[in-house]
């Protein structure tokens, strides 16, 4: 067996971090790094090696080779009191004060990811089409879809869709459907759910590597074995997608849906209206 020259990966991985941090446009989780050292054919498709390369990114940050700034550890977190700096108070964007372009769309859509790493990546696209970003966590739980179906209720006049981003694997695949089940014989709303990402297709057009998975404990259940019949012990996960394509692949969906014409009209006349408030603050405070 050809061992892993770990100092070679390194070497040629680390300016492959630095470019997808540029990207993204800020840090990534350890997966997705695993995903680009695959794809750069620096390391094998195995878990053994994914923790291998857990441990060398560790030392790596450590000795300074690689920043702390580029990974992110999306499994823990913490709440922080809320300060400012006033020297970096800045005149908010448009967006800040912007009117909810809803009401003038012909739909309601919300994106929901199965991995919170994936939200960076995302949340650019969703932003510029004003919609919804929801990390579920795995298997979202029954509060997350009980608070969706009171959103979907609340915009009942419009046709709802839920854009689906999860793995390619049992459980992946049976996210969406459960949920589209749970909306509509538990909350009694009727919601579009499709998965847009990560598809079977998907993998076959960009070559994505696929790893083995084992089902023993699984195997019983009635949507295992339908993802056993369909596609067999398979697992490939949402990050072995590029960056680009995981953008371009939500654009398109959520072009299809909604009108960034718009969106950008309802952004002109929110200008305006806040324009106009300041106006009549400034009026208001001058006859004082």
């Amino acid at each position: 067996m050809v061992q892993t020259d770990w100092k070679r990966a390194l070497e040629m991985g680390v300016p492959l971090i630095e470019e997808q941090y540029r990207v993204i446009g800020g840090p990534m989780t350890l997966r997705r790094v695993f995903y680009v050292f695959v794809s750069a054919e620096l390391i094998k498709n195995n878990r053994n090696q994914y923790k291998k390369l857990s441990d060398k990114l560790a030392r790596a940050r450590e000795e300074g080779q690689v920043p702390w700034s580029r990974i992110y550890d999306d499994s823990r977190s913490m709440v922080l009191p809320a300060i400012y700096d006033p020297d970096e108070l800045e005149i908010p964007s448009p967006d800040w004060f912007m009117r909810d372009p809803t009401p003038e769309q012909e739909n309601y859509v919300e994106v929901w990811v199965e991995k919170a790493g994936n939200i960076p990546i995302l949340e650019p696209v969703c932003k510029k089409y004003f919609v919804r970003l929801v990390s579920t966590g795995g298997r979202t739980s029954v509060t997350y879809k009980h608070e969706g179906a009171g959103r979907f209720r609340h915009w009942n006049e419009k046709p709802g869709t839920i854009l689906y981003v999860s793995d390619l694997d049992a459980n992946g695949e049976h996210f969406p459907i459960e949920t589209k089940r749970y909306l509509k014989h538990l909350e009694h709303v009727s919601v579009n759910v499709k998965k847009v990402i990560l598809t079977y297709d998907q993998v076959q057009k960009h070559d994505l590597p696929i790893l083995f998975k084992d089902y023993k404990k699984s195997k019983n259940q009635g949507f295992v074995q339908d993802f056993l019949s369909e596609y067999g012990n398979i697992q490939v996960e949402i990050d072995a997608l590029s960056v680009d394509a995981m953008r371009k692949t939500l654009e398109t969906e959520l072009s299809n849906l909604l009108s960034l014409g718009i969106i950008e009209e309802v952004r002109e006349q929110s200008v305006d209206d806040a324009r106009e408030k300041l106006q009549e603050a400034v009026a208001e405070y001058q006859k004082e």
